[in-house]
């Protein structure tokens, strides 16, 4: 799974979490910016989440209806 493969990348110290994200590239920074994303924009429709989800596509111009 994407989430534990992170877990197991990134350091159990916050102390040591900015020098660890200063060595990435930009690529592996997106990538890692997309879970945390994926992880928290909940859009199940009714759910508590779903306003800020919705906030977040149309910041990204995404319509999900596009891709179902």
């Amino acid at each position: 799974m994407v989430v534990d493969a992170w877990r197991e990348c990134i350091p159990a110290d916050p102390k040591e979490l900015m020098a660890f994200l200063l060595d990435q590239s930009v690529e592996t920074l997106q990538e890692l910016l997309v879970v945390c994303t994926a992880l928290t924009a909940h859009a199940l429709h009714g759910s508590v989440h779903a306003k800020h989800a919705q906030v977040l596509a149309q910041a990204a111009a995404l319509d999900m209806a596009d891709w179902w």
